[in-house]
């Protein structure tokens, strides 16, 4: 058994290298939705519409993106929404396992690390992430569940 590595890291610590999936707060998807009703607003000529359907599509899209995932080779960093200077730092060598969850809730991946710990990411969970772990590791896939 190895030694633990994954740990808190100061964002400016993570390690250099290529990334192979980033996932935001934002989704590209939502922000082309938006636009497309502001568009379809326009064409009614209701101002009042017109007015709040494009304040919220310019607070979504000048807004703060965050990251809230990065997948790499051999390790990925998962961001904290509360405190922006610090991450978390998984190494892909100390999971034995995977488990990507749909619920009601929106979709969760749970980790079982090789300490007997299990690691839950519950926040910006999506299809890409679930490629990346296919893509890495796809023998350590336990099983698909689906939560009530």
């Amino acid at each position: 058994m190895s030694e633990h590595k994954s740990h808190k890291i100061r964002i400016e610590h993570i390690p250099q290298a290529k990334t192979r999936c980033s996932i935001s707060s934002k989704k590209k998807s939502n922000m082309v939705l938006i636009w497309i009703m502001v568009f379809l607003v326009l064409l009614t000529k209701i101002v009042i519409a017109i007015g709040i359907v494009t304040i919220y599509a310019l607070i979504y899209c000048f807004g703060t993106d965050r990251k809230s995932f990065e997948g790499f080779d051999h390790f990925f960093v998962i961001y904290n929404d509360k405190n922006n200077e610090f991450a978390d730092l998984i190494y892909i060598s100390e999971i034995e396992g995977w488990e990507y969850r749909i619920t009601n809730n929106g979709d969760k991946v749970m980790l079982y690390l090789n300490n007997n710990e299990k690691y839950r990411i519950d926040e910006n969970v999506d299809r890409q992430m679930y490629s990346y772990f296919r893509d890495i590791m796809p023998e350590r896939e336990i099983r698909k569940k689906k939560e009530r």
